[in-house]
């Protein structure tokens, strides 16, 4: 029987941070129809050997040069070492002819990163729908100023050859349905097992006590990483943990990219955290803050804080996907910051627990173009 594979730059992973959910959301969502997923990081279909010579080749790049090549010209210095290793390993994949036997329809994240791979799909007149986690070329930090708009062109142009773009995001959604693409919009959704882990945190929250706020987030993210520091300095500088106690700052590579803070100033850099104790955090916090000024996409965190029961003080950009949900306390900038954390005590939440995404209405769609291919 042909089969629908499943191309990710991610690794399909709980444990991970929110590029690995999604991909884990898309992955049970196909359950039932069987996917066969190549993942990138997890080194799929690239023998050991060929692997370690890309990341020897990558870890060697010179991130630093102003003439790097057409192929990372566009890209910030931090970026590029990650757009080359994918690039090397799309070529492997494009190369690898028994990966496309029976091969009927294929998903691939981000094609922008992979264009040897779109390329022989479709020289093998195998259809392409295209996972997009984010635009790639709208997320300022990661692409260089003035590369923005032609890489922007070009990626927009590799996503015409998909017969169908998924999105996380509304407004990419709007975005690429406007500049005549055939655009899908699928929120992101918990898959039932973390859903069940906020389910006993909204039960825990019911008697816990409460103090502070909890900053989550990846930090190998620019935009993430970004806002985590503007929060912090933002927050010692004001003084803002006399009124409202201490500001915790937790998530992937957090104690990597983020410097230790004044614990006088009242902010606690809790790092990396296994499930339990970020449960624990989760359970015991007044609210979370979700902070950002720039990046594309949409922050999957909220749905699963808000399953959890745990309010969202999000600033406009940051909640842009979620404005208007119960259980989202929204402020204009830092400024307003202070006016938000307020406003929790003078509001009793009813949370509506996020609607889950019609899985079936894409399923379907998707099923009609591997029937097709």
């Amino acid at each position: 029987m042909s089969k629908i594979a499943y191309f990710t730059r991610f690794m399909p992973s709980l444990e991970r941070g929110g590029g690995s959910r999604r991909t884990m959301q898309i992955i049970d969502m196909l359950r039932e129809s069987g996917v066969h997923v190549v993942s990138a990081p997890r080194g799929d279909a690239i023998n050991a050997e060929r692997s370690a010579q890309i990341e020897k080749a990558a870890g060697a790049l010179d991130i630093a040069d102003n003439n790097p090549g057409p192929a990372l010209a566009a890209w910030s210095p931090q970026r590029r070492r990650g757009v080359f290793r994918l690039g090397e390993i799309a070529r492997e994949w494009s190369g690898n002819n028994t990966l496309f036997e029976d091969i009927a329809l294929a998903l691939v994240d981000d094609p922008i990163y992979f264009p040897p791979l779109i390329e022989a799909l479709t020289q093998r007149n195998i259809p392409v729908i295209a996972v997009c986690h984010n635009i790639e070329s709208l997320s300022r930090g990661q692409v260089a100023v003035e590369a923005s708009l032609p890489l922007l062109k070009q990626e927009i142009e590799i996503l015409k050859t998909a017969c169908l773009v998924v999105t996380i995001s509304k407004e990419e959604d709007w975005l690429l349905n406007n500049l005549g693409l055939p655009s899908y919009f699928f929120p992101y959704f918990p898959v039932e097992e973390i859903r069940k882990r906020m389910a006993i945190i909204r039960d825990r929250r019911i008697h816990s006590d409460k103090s502070g706020y909890l900053v989550v987030g990846t930090a190998h993210n620019v935009q993430t990483r970004r806002g985590m520091r503007q929060l912090i300095r933002f927050w010692g500088e004001n003084n803002l943990s006399n009124e409202f106690g201490t500001l915790r700052i937790a998530g992937f590579a957090t104690e990597s990219f983020i410097q230790t803070p004044d614990q006088e100033c009242g902010i606690e850099l809790l790092g990396s955290l296994d499930d339990q104790a970020l449960d624990n955090a989760l359970a015991q916090t007044r609210a979370c803050i979700c902070y950002q000024e720039s990046g594309a996409g949409a922050l999957t965190r909220i749905p699963e804080l808000l399953i959890a029961h745990v309010p969202v003080v999000a600033n406009t950009y940051a909640a842009r996907s979620y404005s208007g949900t119960s259980g989202i306390i929204e402020f204009e900038c830092l400024e307003a910051l202070p006016i938000a954390l307020r406003s929790i005590d003078k509001k009793g939440y009813d949370f509506l627990n996020p609607t889950p995404p019609a899985n079936h209405l894409l399923t379907e769609r998707i099923m009609d173009f591997r029937q097709s291919g």
